[in-house]
Parts: structure tokens; C-alpha cells; sequence
């Protein structure tokens, strides 16, 4: 995969060009997506106080820690077992994982809620069960939700998942917009519990509707193998959420919940910025990949890799640069002047969301490889390590060590993750063009350092401007290779 003409055999336009239809489609789901939870971001901001900024902040990782574990990671098992496999045995082995895990679930939160009432109530703590019973039950929706989503993706239908994922995920929060003058704690949760059950059942409905089996006999063979690719999963995505949380629970602890309120708001906005700039590709993406890879064709898998990689970057790194140099004109816009004191975390925080978009890739080839007890061994490190900066750094330096204790986190887990699958996955440089794309980016970044938008509409050009500057510098760095620019080209509607 060294050379132009290697790279001619993998790119297949007519694929190319279906999966950039994809891509779109998924970016105005997601563009949606984006505009309602970035609003909904800006009211907790506004109407809530730091300190119940801070605890909506702890209950809504907790519950991302919660479905994170009772998921047992079978939804990632389904996207890499049936990928490819025809469509009967899809649906088989779906209604097999599905049964289980249903049941489970049911199980497993109904002990949840009954444990957290006892604990509450032995502390004296009971004003709380309602959000806790309201995180402990969703996160059964949200795993049953994930398996559908996932399965989608298996057929490579990456818009309906898209859609799903949307509807599970943020669909809920428009009510809370528009009674925006009720927002409490407990309305907040209260909205989520009455939405995920008549989601949850329309859902089921819509896809009975269209024949999909859900409960029957399970065979016990497959379930244990679905069961140790996932389980690593599992607790990897423990491991993940703990890398997230652990700072808020320390910064709780040692200081305040207004404390975890300011350091979770930049980290929400950059978490905003990750998701919003990568979901997209790969989501798309990598349903591609595990096809070629079930199907024997490794050096097209290794080939959409690299366009993942370098896709992502693509996007992202512009969109952390334009951050990093409007970040003050950004936070006033978002909450005025309340969060201003958060800037100085924001060089630290910035590197997080790159480093994911990386490793992104790393971590998909564990999955293709089936290592899923790799990738758990490296984020049970990472997790450590973040739990142990944390206590060190946190009690002295506030939310600034939070920032320190996350950024050193991810680069350790960017490095292991590359030790792991240096063998694996063969980067090819001279279709990345890394040094290409980072000339665009700080071209872009020299351009709209003059700007100093005073009013929402500056500011938009301001934004638009540096995309355009940027968009310019891909093509005259010539970060496309001929195929991209022609794929490009096919778009246009008068050409030829």
C-alpha cells in the first residue's frame, strides 16, 4: 500500500461514493443531534447553578458507566459477528443476544434499584432516589437500544442507526426546551423516564412490525462466545466512563460540586466537538471494515483504516485549532461570562479528543483481531493511572489538575494502544499526508487569529471563513490524492 497504484486498486468509487452518501446523511442527523444537545447544554449552563450543573453532571456519567456495563459489550459483538453474514443468520443470532440480554437486564436493575433505596435511605439520602432510580432504569433502555442500533450497523443501514441512536439518545431533551422555565433536577429525569418508555415501546413495535424476531431458545455455545468478546468489551467501556468520571467523583470529594461544574463544562464542549467531528466516519466506516475483513480482503480493510485516520484528522484538527483560538468568543456566546475563569484547562483538555480520533483506529483492529482482553488490559491501565493522577493532582490544583491527570492519560493510552498493534495495521504515509493537513489547519488558524467577533453573527463568519481558508488549503497542499479529488468532482453538478 506504498505507492499510487496500490492505492488505485483498493478505492472502489462506486463503494467510495456510497459511503460519503452515508457520511452525509449521518452529519445531518447529526448536525441535528448537535444543535438540540448543544441547546440543551446552554440552558443547564444558564438556569442551573454550578453546583447542580455539577450533580446533573455526575448522574448523567454515571449512567453512561451503568449501560456501559450491563451491555456486556454484545452490542460491538454483533456489528463484528454478523457483518457480512447473510440475512437469516443475522436475524438468529440477533434474537439469541437479544433474549439474553433482556432478561438479564430485568434482573440486574430491578436488584440496582432495590440496593440504591436501602443505601439512600440508610443515609438519609432519599431526595436522590428518584434521579438514581431514573439512571438505573434508562440504562436498561439504553443497552436494549444499543443492540437494535448495532444491529443496524451490521446490515450497514448507518442512517437508521444514526437515527436511532439519536432518538434514544437526545431526542428526549426537546420537551425540557421548550418548558425551559421548569428545569429542575427532578424535572430533568423525570422527562427521561416518561420518554424512554414510550420510545422503548414503539420501537419494539416498528421492528416487529417489520419482522424482526426478539425473544425465543438461546443456544448456550454462542451466547458463551458472544459473552468472552464482549465481556472485555464490557468492562473496557468501565474503564472509559471511569477515565471520565473519576475526576468529577475526586473533584466532588476533595472540593465541591461547583468545581466538577466548571471543569465539566469545558470538558462537555470538547466532548461536543469530538463526537460531532468523528462520529460520522466512523460510524460509517467501520461496518466497511469488519466486511472486507470477515470476507478475507485484509489489505482493504487495512486501506479503510487508514482513510479512517485520516478522514478524522481531517476534520478534526481544524475544528480544536479554530476552538483553541476563538475559545473565549465561544464561552460568551454559550454562557456569558460565567465559565470565563475555565479557559486557562483549555490547552490541557484540547489534546483528549485528538487522541481519541487516533486511537480510534488502533482500537478497531484489536476488535478485528478479536483481542477484545488487549483492549481491556489497556484501558484497566489507563483507568489506574487516571484514578491515581487524580488523587495526586486533584486535591492541590483543583480542576487544573483534573485537566494534567486526563491529558497524560490519554497519551499513555495512545501509546499502549499502538505497542499492541504496531504488527496489525500498516500506516501509509503517503496517503495520510499528515504534515499536509496540519499546514492547512494553521493556515486556517493565521487567518481567523485576526478576527475578534464581538456578536453571534461575526462570530458565524468568523467560522465559516476559517473553513473556507482551510477547505482552499487541502487543495493547494494537495492533501487529496487524484482518486479523493475525483470522487470529489462526481458530486458537482456541471462538470466534464
Amino acid at each position: 500500500m506504498g505507492c499510487n497504484t496500490d492505492l488505485e486498486k483498493m478505492i472502489d468509487i462506486k463503494e467510495y461514493k456510497k459511503i460519503t452518501k452515508h457520511i452525509t446523511g449521518v452529519y445531518l442527523i447529526k448536525t441535528v443531534d448537535f444543535i438540540l444537545a448543544f441547546i440543551f447544554f446552554v440552558i443547564l449552563s444558564r438556569f442551573l447553578s454550578q453546583k447542580q450543573f455539577g450533580i446533573y453532571s455526575i448522574l448523567n456519567v454515571s449512567l453512561l458507566i451503568l449501560s456501559g456495563l450491563l451491555g456486556f459489550g454484545l452490542a460491538e459483538f454483533i456489528v463484528r459477528d454478523l457483518t457480512g453474514k447473510r440475512e437469516a443468520i443475522k436475524k438468529e443470532r440477533f434474537r439469541q443476544i437479544f433474549t439474553f440480554i433482556f432478561w438479564t437486564i430485568i434482573i440486574i436493575i430491578t436488584l440496582l434499584i432495590l440496593f440504591a433505596y436501602l443505601i439512600l435511605s440508610y443515609l438519609d439520602y432519599t431526595e436522590l432516589f428518584f434521579p438514581i432510580f431514573v439512571v438505573i432504569f434508562c440504562s436498561g433502555i439504553i443497552v436494549i437500544g444499543r443492540l437494535i442500533i448495532h444491529y443496524l450497523h451490521s446490515k450497514k443501514n448507518i442512517i437508521g442507526a444514526t437515527l436511532l441512536d439519536f432518538l434514544f439518545r437526545t431526542m428526549w431533551v426537546l420537551p425540557l426546551i421548550l418548558f425551559i422555565f421548569t428545569l429542575t433536577i427532578n424535572t430533568i429525569f423525570l422527562t427521561r423516564f416518561l420518554y424512554s418508555i414510550i420510545l422503548f415501546f414503539i420501537v419494539i413495535y416498528y421492528f416487529k412490525w417489520k419482522k424482526l424476531r426478539f425473544l425465543g431458545r438461546i443456544n448456550k455455545n454462542y451466547i458463551k462466545k458472544a459473552l468472552i468478546f464482549g465481556i472485555p468489551i464490557s468492562t473496557l467501556m468501565l474503564s472509559q466512563s471511569i477515565i471520565t468520571a473519576s475526576d468529577r467523583y475526586i473533584l466532588g470529594f476533595f472540593h465541591s460540586a461547583t468545581q466538577v461544574g466548571y471543569y465539566a463544562y469545558i470538558y462537555r464542549i470538547l466532548n461536543f466537538i469530538m463526537v460531532f467531528s468523528i462520529f460520522a466516519v466512523s460510524t460509517t466506516i467501520y461496518p466497511y471494515i469488519v466486511e472486507s475483513y470477515n470476507k478475507g480482503n485484509k489489505e482493504k480493510s487495512n486501506f479503510l483504516l487508514n482513510s479512517l485516520l485520516k478522514y478524522n484528522l481531517i476534520i478534526i484538527v481544524p475544528v480544536l485549532m479554530g476552538f483553541f483560538i476563538l475559545s473565549k468568543e465561544i464561552l460568551t456566546s454559550i454562557s456569558g461570562t460565567r465559565y470565563l475563569a475555565t479557559i486557562p484547562i483549555i490547552p490541557f483538555l484540547i489534546f483528549f479528543p485528538l487522541i481519541q480520533s487516533i486511537y480510534i483506529i488502533y482500537h478497531y483492529t484489536l476488535l478485528l483481531k478479536n483481542k477484545t482482553k488487549t483492549i481491556m488490559i489497556i484501558f484497566g491501565t489507563g483507568m489506574l493511572l487516571n484514578i491515581i493522577l487524580n488523587f495526586i493532582l486533584i486535591p492541590q490544583y483543583h480542576y487544573f489538575g483534573a485537566a494534567v491527570a486526563t491529558i497524560i492519560t490519554y497519551i499513555c493510552l495512545l501509546v499502549l494502544f499502538y505497542l499492541a498493534t504496531r504488527k496489525y495495521i500498516k500506516l501509509d504515509y503517503k496517503y495520510l499526508k499528515l504534515t499536509r493537513i496540519m499546514i492547512s489547519a494553521v493556515i486556517m488558524a493565521l487567518a481567523i487569529s485576526f478576527f475578534h467577533p464581538q456578536n453571534i453573527l461575526t462570530k458565524l463568519i468568523t467560522i465559516c471563513f476559517g473553513a473556507v481558508i482551510y477547505l482552499l488549503a487541502l487543495f493547494i497542499t494537495k492533501a487529496y490524492i487524484k482518486e479523493e479529488i475525483e470522487l470529489i468532482k462526481s458530486y458537482l453538478p456541471y462538470r466534464k
